[in-house]
């Protein structure tokens, strides 16, 4: 909406494909695939290598030696195997194959290409179907076993990598209602549960629930839908560090890896809990999340650090963990920033404001731009590394949300970036990269490409934001200063008690609160104003408007704090005071019914637009999560 309101209608505001869910096509098999065949050992090894070193980080399902004695055991002697053993064996290698980016000219690449060309067979999808033939996990609900939850994770693992992103959300939500009955959720580090379950059943039951937890935070990220894991329902045992001795430095490093991927994913839940589901975000309650972010960096494993990525003597799997750990966090920072980022976008758009803002929501802001910059700068050392996969669907969603708020902020120039050409053809290039293999990446691509023509075609050349009197902020650019951390310098710009700049925004305007049902269908007085709330005062008076400062520049609250309602970043910037809100019904798509799709993002396709601006001066406005520029929750790519 914001594009095409400041650069006309173009191929990005007006994608035919902006308002549907892609996935890729579910092509059936040549009649005469073989199936339920075990690959021969060398190449089963190659997959199970390729599914351990690729999802380490956010999966860890098995107890590595329990697996590895099960799969000797399969090749030994397949009769004595247990089927449902075998449908796990088969699910690895699916995800193996699938995410597999082994060394160049190596015997691995060689076996790899083979099973990928082998006369146009999808081997990936002949060990999926067999993992379901061989042992379907949805049985084990009744049994109540615990491989039935491994395999329903996994499976939602491998649709994710495929880009079938409501399968894999489908198969995730059975695993974690499975995971509910068999009590995964309530574990207690006590002697009563040492009892009940050894050590390494213990081991195993507590990372399944991990890594259900990190999958929970993310598939809500990303594809807009509510969680199915609640922390008030579940004990906070199972989700801490407090481990048996564990015997190498491998396993010590993976631990943390987990544990830190559980910590992100606890801020990345609470800020879509706090700010996305209740559609309201204010300088208070990110205050509250963003301490839980601050100190990450400190208390992450030193072999973890994103630094250590750069180093060639680092293994390809401590480098893939270091990847995903700091992608997630980064992507965490990214979701709590980005309603500010946009707010400013949007009262940039407004002309004749006379109050102003705090520096702490620039602040914000500012942190968004940085953590996005931060997150391409990872990936592309993994491209650099060459052990990037082409269908790692974390890196693809995460890449994906940074390159839209770093071309956001040029199109704006709300913020100065040194580094903006090179992240955004770090952006490209990763996308492509993965666009050789994955659908879902090849459409984001698409995205990102277009929105980059908008910003080089532009026929403007004058500031898409209007703040007079203010000074354009600067990104520190990490590529001339290598030893700036990026990672421990985050919200260092939104800290209370700023006596930096402040920043003209529109005067502020209380939401009126409704007490039924009935009453919040009444339509709100149309305004261009972004509704700016009012804060109680620590001492239960009413206090001042919190956004306001006074005429010397000094804030009128020792505390001051501003809220917002999401929703309010989504109207039109063609509304002004006088103007009345219309809906063109030719184009509305009843929420309930829009592809079977929650989103925590706006409504899709409600145009506005005022009665008194004639049809032909009016580009159509989009209230879509692609032409709203700003790519909510709900990301209906």
């Amino acid at each position: 909406m914001l594009v095409e309101y400041k650069a006309a209608p173009s191929e990005f505001t007006q994608d035919p494909q902006r308002h549907m869910i892609v996935e890729a096509p579910s092509n059936p098999l040549p009649s005469n695939t073989p199936m339920c065949l075990l690959p021969d050992i060398k190449t089963a090894s190659i997959l199970v290598n390729s599914y351990f070193i690729n999802t380490i980080g956010f999966v860890e399902v098995f107890d590595r030696r329990i697996f590895r004695d099960q799969f000797d055991q399969c090749f030994q002697d397949p009769l004595t195997i247990d089927p449902s053993v075998r449908c796990l064996l088969n699910l690895v290698f699916a995800i193996g194959l699938v995410l597999a980016k082994p060394e160049p000219e190596s015997e691995e690449e060689e076996v790899i290409k083979k099973l990928r060309e082998h006369k146009g067979i999808n081997h990936a999808e002949v060990f999926f179907r067999n993992a379901k033939a061989l042992a379907d996990p949805e049985s084990g609900f009744e049994n109540a076993n615990i491989w039935s939850v491994q395999a329903l994770c996994l499976m939602a693992i491998y649709m994710l990598s495929v880009s079938k992103r409501n399968a894999a959300y489908a198969y995730y939500g059975m695993a974690v209602r499975s995971a509910f009955a068999l009590g995964l959720h309530r574990e207690e580090n006590d002697c009563s549960f040492d009892r009940i379950f050894d050590q390494t059943l213990g081991k195993v039951r507590r990372n399944l629930w991990r890594t259900l937890y990190v999958l929970d935070r993310f598939l809500s990220a990303s594809l807009g839908r509510p969680m199915a894991i609640s922390d008030e329902d579940c004990s906070e045992d199972p989700l801490e560090a407090g481990e048996k001795p564990l015997e190498s430095e491998d396993e010590k490093v993976n631990s943390a890896a987990l544990y830190a991927a559980v910590r992100t994913s606890r801020v990345i839940g609470k800020t879509l809990k706090e700010v996305y589901s209740k559609r309201k975000i204010s300088c208070a309650i990110t205050q509250e999340i963003a301490k839980k972010l601050v100190d990450w960096n400190g208390a992450l494993h030193t072999e973890l650090h994103w630094q250590q990525a750069k180093n060639n003597n680092v293994p390809r799997s401590r480098r893939i963990t270091i990847l995903h750990v700091n992608l997630l966090q980064c992507h965490s920072i990214i979701l709590l920033a980005r309603p500010f980022f946009l707010y400013i976008l949007k009262v940039g758009m407004m002309q004749g404001s006379q109050a102003r803002l705090s520096q702490r929501m620039d602040g914000y802001a500012q942190t968004c731009v940085e953590a996005a910059q931060h997150s391409l700068a990872i990936a592309q050392a993994a491209m650099d590394g060459d052990y990037l996969p082409h269908c790692n669907p974390f890196v693809i969603y995460f890449v994906f949300a940074a390159g839209l708020i770093i071309l956001s902020n040029e199109f704006a120039s709300l913020y100065i970036n040194p580094d903006a050409d090179m992240a955004v053809a770090s952006c490209l290039s990763i996308l492509g990269y993965c666009a050789e293999h994955d659908p879902q990446a090849k459409r984001v691509h698409h995205i990102i490409k277009t929105f980059q023509e908008v910003i080089v075609n532009r026929a403007s050349a004058e500031p898409v934001l209007s703040f007079p009197g203010r000074i354009i902020p600067t990104i520190t650019p990490a590529s001339s200063n290598p030893h700036h951390d990026p990672m421990a310098h985050f919200f260092k710009n939104s800290k209370c008690g700023s006596k930096a700049q402040q920043l003209p925004i529109m005067p502020p305007t209380l939401r009126p609160e409704h007490s039924s049902m009935s009453a919040s269908y009444q339509r709100r007085p149309s305004s261009s104003i972004i509704s700016v709330h009012q804060q109680p005062s620590p001492d239960g008076t009413d206090g001042s408007p919190a956004a306001v400062v006074s005429a010397s520049g000094s804030d009128g609250n020792t505390n001051p704090d501003v809220s917002f309602f999401l929703d309010d970043l989504f109207t039109s910037p063609y509304m002004n005071s006088n103007a009345r809100m219309q809906m063109d019904h030719q184009q509305h798509i009843q929420p309930e019914t829009f592809n079977n799709h929650y989103t925590l993002g706006p409504t899709p396709s409600l145009p506005f637009g005022p009665a008194s601006i004639p049809p032909a001066t009016m580009p159509p406005v989009s209230m879509g999560p692609h032409g709203n520029l700003f790519y909510s929750v709900g990301d209906n790519f």
